[in-house]
């Protein structure tokens, strides 16, 4: 017997039974094998991960809080006029910083060091110091936002 869907009357759309009770079993179980797969597996210490993991951010934090100690001391030497130790101070932050893995401030720390070692420069070497600095901004916000 067909009913208006086109299904016969005892079976319910998709195949399954017209009945709520002859679809659902009286006791679910799960296939023994899945079971046992998951119980051989042990979970990961949560707690011990979140350790690492402050650790390491706190490793990251203060490696970045580091480079500002320089970064003062090439503004302090440009408000001199101390053009040579601007230069010295960008040459060792690249290095200092491509050690530590921050790429983007290693890569203006240098240019910075080059536009000061150039004479009669002063205006190029403060826009490079400039810029230097916003580079490390953006690497300290980036790692901030991990809080």
């Amino acid at each position: 017997m067909l009913v208006s869907n086109g299904l016969p009357a005892e079976q319910g759309p998709y195949g399954m039974p017209a009945t709520e009770d002859a679809a659902l079993p009286s006791r679910l179980t799960l296939p023994p094998h899945r079971f046992s797969v998951m119980a051989q597996r042990s979970l990961p210490n949560i707690g011990q991960l979140a350790a690492q993991m402050s650790a390491n951010h706190s490793r990251v934090v203060r490696s970045i809080d580091h480079l500002m100690a320089p970064i003062d001391e090439m503004v302090q030497a440009s408000t001199d006029g101390n053009w040579s130790r601007v230069a010295e101070l960008g040459r060792q932050l690249s290095q200092d910083s491509r050690q530590a893995g921050y790429r983007g401030v290693s890569v203006m720390a240098q240019v910075v060091a080059n536009e000061a070692a150039r004479p009669d420069n002063a205006h190029g070497a403060r826009r490079s110091l400039i810029r230097l600095i916003g580079t490390y901004g953006r690497t300290t916000r980036s790692h901030a936002t991990c809080d």
